[in-house]
């Protein structure tokens, strides 16, 4: 997106539910100094719209950005899929609910995943012991 004179207020806090009917996500955005932002995602939209957050992030180089900081976000009833992509990549599918992410991803990072998950999945057995 080429620069403007447009403004685009820095949105600090969002929160947000579901319509009575399902159809479309409801959100609301607070920005530093513009106020609420009221937006609506049709629910088929929702992956669309998380996949371009995600594609414009990982395009930037990032130089001017402050570092991530990691915040951990309760999810219920999720599971992890895989699927053979096209060439030298692989479909990783995360469900949330009854809805599904899917990225595409190069098939030589299945392995490392793939472990990663296993031994996430494992920390729970080792507090048993």
């Amino acid at each position: 997106m080429a620069q403007s004179d447009e403004v685009f207020p820095v949105v600090t806090y969002a929160e947000g539910g579901v319509s009575a009917d399902g159809a479309v996500v409801l959100c609301r955005a607070q920005t530093a100094g513009h106020g609420q932002i009221r937006f609506a995602l049709n629910v088929g939209e929702v992956h669309d719209f998380v996949t371009l957050l995600l594609r414009l992030v990982a395009d930037h180089k990032g130089e001017n950005a402050p570092p991530s900081v990691f915040h951990t976000i309760p999810v219920n009833a999720v599971s992890v899929s895989e699927l053979e992509g096209e060439g030298d990549s692989g479909c990783l599918g995360v469900t949330i609910g009854a809805r599904e992410l899917m990225f595409e991803i190069p098939a030589s990072a299945m392995p490392e995943i793939g472990q990663a998950l296993m031994s996430a999945a494992a920390q729970p057995l080792r507090r048993l012991v």
